[in-house]
């Protein structure tokens, strides 16, 4: 009987364990209800946004399944507007409760500046308490003269709901918070405007950011939404740009709150994700594409977002990217395959000075593929709209590289290339498919990546299409290739001033499994050694560092110092010349 109970006990334990493991999202289940013809788009985006504003109108087969923090609740606002007036019956009473103004909240608090006017209430689930509605008043201030008064941007039109001031509804929210379109605002400059409402939740307390700082970051991000649909409203948009909005108010986040880094959470996708379209829209891709915007603004200022919609108020989405960049001598082209190099060196490869100031916090880019050149080669493969493909090509000797696009299509296309020689600068290149690039001297230790850019801009939404590339590669010899050191920097050396240490580069023609680095005093007294070994025998160039220091960690004396290198073949020494 004992037995018997704890068996059945096990079982028990292991199904709930099992059913857990097996718990759907609300999310899946919208989603797999959709593509099985259960809901249409319309009640797709209805639940969503009653899921998001925990409203009791879900159906009751949705209640139970679990609700995770989204940030698509404008993008969902914005489709449920341009839907409600295509759809009839129940769908469109779905869509126009789940579009409707909290106007439930009993209490309400003008910001210093009475520009904004927050509602709120002070009991039950969506309490908020008065510091806390007092300190996101501030802060919708502060990302109003952020954006209108320093940036430039036009400000919101207003509505006559509540008074003038622009109203924002603070209650518990299942997102960071959103932005409804409200009625069509039109003007002269911005023909496709329209006025607007936010929500944001009381508490944020299950978000990624949390507490106060996922506040004020969403103050940030969802005025920006404001001011964007003053420019031009979602619906009035032939093709879906809703990953312009959402990559744009995610930059405004951190230019608005540089030490708080709410967008890092999306980057791992985005930087793992380079090979989708840039206009991919599935609520993680456009926002991780804050970091093109990012880029644009270290490149040309802030400014230049701002005449991202001033342009786009009155054209389609990809002409008023690429003519914002042709008034600064660029195009969205040549930005899109910049933005290909920007992310290599992220992580480790990290070069703050040049490119992303905060790439040292973003994941790494890895290559989709890896191809081994010893002569000739051709590499091929395909491509989406607006995007890019890392193939990282490992040389199996020195020489001379020539990098010869063969594309079908040349003006759909364009191309990055990194070398990045041990102990050099990483040089890198832009070139269009009608053009090869040339490597000089590259070696076995070298890094190549070669990156097709696919810069076609599609005509029509939801383009999922491919386009093929081909590269012919080939590796030839430059001459008489010698072994050696080649070059020791900075020499002399100042430990004082050059606190990175003295870099010696090695160039070897013959493998090896190990390679050694020794400093003597001229009468040959070894002061410091240090062994590389490889997992398997390496031939190429190789950069080697000290410090200043001996093998017992203290200030070797002022004085010259003879560059032993031990690697299995003739090293002729060098020399350092060390002042203090």
């Amino acid at each position: 009987m004992k037995l018997n109970y704890v068996a059945t006990l096990l079982l028990l334990i292991a199904a709930i364990a099992l059913a857990d493991a097996n718990k759907i999202t609300l999310h899946e289940a919208l989603s797999a209800d959709l593509h099985n013809g259960t809901i249409d788009r319309a009640q797709f985006v209805a639940y969503q946004l009653m899921s998001i504003k925990n409203s009791p109108q879900l159906p009751d087969r949705y209640k139970s399944l679990q609700r995770e923090m989204s940030r698509m609740g404008t993008s969902y606002m914005m489709e449920a507007s341009a839907l409600v007036h295509e759809t009839s019956g129940n769908d469109r009473r779905l869509l126009m409760s789940a579009l409707y103004r909290p106007d439930y909240l009993p209490l309400s608090m003008d910001s210093p500046s009475e520009l904004f006017k927050l509602h709120y209430t002070d009991v039950g689930r969506d309490a908020a308490a008065d510091t806390f509605v007092a300190r996101a008043a501030e802060s919708f201030d502060y990302s109003y003269d952020i954006i209108v008064n320093q940036l430039h941007f036009d400000p919101p039109p207003h509505d006559d709901i509540d008074g003038p001031q622009y109203d924002v509804y603070i209650y518990n929210l299942g997102d960071y918070g959103l932005t409804t379109p409200d009625g069509a605002a039109p003007t002269d400059e911005h023909p496709n405007g329209a006025v607007s409402f936010i929500q944001m939740d009381n508490t944020f307390d299950r978000t990624f950011t949390r507490g106060v700082d996922g506040m004020l970051v969403t103050t940030a991000h969802e005025f920006l939404h404001m001011v964007q649909m003053g420019y031009r409203n979602f619906t009035t948009t032939e093709f879906d740009s809703r990953w312009l909005f959402e990559g744009c108010a995610v930059w405004m986040e951190d230019y608005a709150y540089d030490d708080i880094n709410d967008y890092l959470q999306y980057l791992p996708y985005y930087q793992s994700h380079l090979d989708q379209s840039f206009f991919t829209f599935n609520g993680l891709h456009e926002y991780g594409s804050a970091i093109f915007y990012k880029m644009l603004e270290q490149k040309y200022g802030a400014g230049i977002i701002r005449k991202i919609w001033e342009h786009f108020a009155t054209k389609g989405v990809f002409e008023a990217l690429d003519d914002a960049l042709r008034e600064q001598g660029s195009s969205f082209a040549l930005e899109l395959s910049d933005h290909a190099i920007w992310n290599y060196f992220t992580g480790s490869r990290a070069i703050p000075e040049e490119y992303y100031e905060e790439g040292d916090s973003y994941p790494e880019v890895t290559p989709g593929a890896t191809d081994s050149l010893a002569a000739t080669r051709t590499i091929s493969g395909k491509a989406n709209l607006l995007s890019a493909a890392y193939i990282k090509v490992e040389l199996q000797d020195f020489g001379e590289m020539s990098i010869q696009p063969e594309m079908n299509a040349p003006s759909n296309w364009m191309y990055a290339v990194i070398h990045k020689a041990a102990g050099l600068p990483p040089a890198t290149f832009i070139s269009p498919a009608g053009s090869s690039v040339l490597l000089p001297d590259v070696t076995p230790a070298s890094d190549v990546f070669v990156i097709p850019v696919n810069v076609h801009m599609p005509e029509k939404a939801n383009s999922s299409s491919q386009e093929e590339y081909s590269f012919s590669l080939k590796l030839g010899e430059i001459g008489k290739v010698k072994a050696g050191i080649q070059s020791i920097a900075p020499n002399p050396y100042l430990p004082a001033v050059h606190t990175r240490g003295i870099c010696i580069n090695v160039r070897l023609t013959e493998k090896t499994d190990k390679l050694g680095l020794y400093i003597a005093t001229e009468q040959g007294c070894i002061i410091y050694s240090q062994t590389t070994t490889f997992q398997s025998s390496k031939k190429g160039d190789f950069s080697l560092y000290w410090d200043g220091r001996n093998s017992s960690e203290q200030l070797a004396a002022a004085g010259v110092y003879v560059v032993f290198i031990e690697a299995g073949q003739p090293i002729a020494p060098g020399k350092i010349a060390l002042v203090r």
